[in-house]
């Protein structure tokens, strides 16, 4: 019985040692050391923890949340550096397969495209009116489709999505239930994000869950920049990860 009470007790152990040698295993794949890794995969609690702190001085709250602060500058470095990664890795990828290549091109796009919506393409910088048909739809009266009735329900959705697709190719690809074209050295191995990076899709993803039944509120509703940041910031180390694992393997080029 105290034999069997041991082995269950060293169970979780042997779980966490397994996740951690996995994590750095990943890590490595892309030339970084394990210990960026593990930073990556714990930044977003802290993260988190600092930004629901900060909700007990409500001007700092507003200063780090509000439009055209903080964290919505960073989504929109995140995304525009994300734009780039890709974009790289795109034409990396043409030697590889056009399919990825084709992929690629689109993340680049999307996050380009992203990064203008989060900035309204710089109307509150430059000033520019909004054209009276958009004022009139959109919810901020701004120059933005994300902020337009129906569409704005579909930006959030997509954003659970993309945070759940985050989490769950890598934990997928390690339990060996992804094609082989998708598993460690295949065509489209680097669509697949790295491990480090599921903590920072996974808050995305639980937000939105969350937010479903929650009617919105300045305290809610502002947090939800901090997830946004964690969801661009993992987009753009997605994209990096895919430009250097196709920049380590011209010789293995089979067009397609």
């Amino acid at each position: 019985m105290i034999r069997e009470r041991g082995l269950a007790s060293s169970a979780p152990l042997s779980w966490w040692s397994a996740a951690v040698r996995m994590l750095d295993r990943d890590t490595r794949r892309y030339g970084v050391a394990a210990w960026v890794g593990r930073a990556l995969i714990v930044l977003p609690i802290p993260a988190a923890a600092l930004v629901i702190v900060s909700r007990l001085n409500r001007d700092f709250y507003d200063w780090l949340t509000a439009e055209d602060h903080l964290l919505e500058w960073g989504q929109f470095l995140a995304l525009a550096a994300a734009a780039v990664a890709f974009a790289v890795a795109a034409r990396r990828a043409t030697v590889v397969s056009r399919v990825l290549a084709a992929v690629l091109g689109l993340a680049a796009l999307a996050s380009f495209a992203i990064a203008g919506e989060e900035i309204a393409w710089g109307q509150r910088i430059v000033g520019f009116v909004t054209p009276g048909a958009i004022a009139d739809i959109n919810d901020q009266g701004e120059t933005t489709i994300h902020n337009i009735g129906v569409l704005e329900r579909v930006f959030n959705v997509g954003e659970m999505v993309a945070g759940l697709v985050g989490v769950g190719l890598p934990l997928a690809r390690s339990r060996g239930w992804l094609p082989e074209s998708f598993r460690e050295g295949g065509r489209f191995d680097v669509l697949v994000p790295p491990v480090a990076l599921a903590v920072c899709f996974g808050l995305a993803a639980a937000y939105r869950i969350v937010r479903v039944p929650i009617s919105a509120g300045f305290t809610v509703t502002r947090f939800g920049e901090l997830p946004e940041l964690t969801l661009d910031l993992a987009i753009l180390g997605t994209g990096i990860a895919a430009a250097i694992l196709l920049g380590r393997r011209p010789s293995d080029a089979d067009a397609s």
